[in-house]
């Protein structure tokens, strides 16, 4: 491999990613007892999200941007904050979190993920769905269980539709199946 492709390589965000998880794994395989280092972090956590809120919502976004499933985070918010405060909290971190996949899709990884599904025929038909209905579309996306929610949020900016009507769609539709 030529020099000039290995430093494009290190300039690329995926590179980062995967050689973060795989030290992440290499650790956790060598029988490093996991459940003893996480343990006085998880009790770091909850006090930190009961007494901060915002901080709920700031790993909720992050959640959100890493594809980790926010159910189990919005069951949190409810035992944490109760029933109220609960969805008040999950439906602000779940649009805020929504909007920055968005973004994060349409001028972070559109170029790669373009690259990846230019040969797809189902994304074809969405993208093309999507610059002929917009926010329709989206809204049935969101009402259908089967599209799921944190990978939606990145493949909708990578189509035509605008962040104005992706967020208004977003706002309109308050909790949605794929919560």
């Amino acid at each position: 491999m030529p020099l000039k492709q290995i430093i494009q390589l290190f300039r690329k965000p995926q590179f980062w990613l995967l050689a973060i998880l795989a030290t992440t794994l290499a650790i956790t395989v060598r029988g490093l007892n996991l459940q003893a280092v996480l343990h006085p972090g998880w009790l770091w956590f909850n006090v930190l999200v009961t007494q901060y809120p915002l901080v709920f919502i700031l790993f909720f976004n992050i959640a959100t941007l890493l594809c980790f499933p926010a159910s189990l985070l919005a069951l949190k918010a409810g035992y944490v904050f109760g029933l109220g405060w609960g969805t008040f909290y999950v439906l602000v971190a779940a649009i805020l979190g929504a909007i920055l996949a968005f973004l994060m899709g349409r001028y972070f990884t559109r170029h790669w993920t373009q690259q990846k599904l230019q040969n797809n025929i189902r994304f074809r038909a969405i993208s093309y769905a999507v610059e002929q209905e917009g926010w329709k579309i989206v809204l049935l996306a969101r009402l259908s269980p089967i599209f799921p929610f944190n990978l939606t949020n990145y493949v909708f900016g990578v189509t035509q539709i605008s962040l104005k009507n992706y967020s208004h769609c977003k706002k309109s539709l308050k909790p949605t199946p794929g919560f």
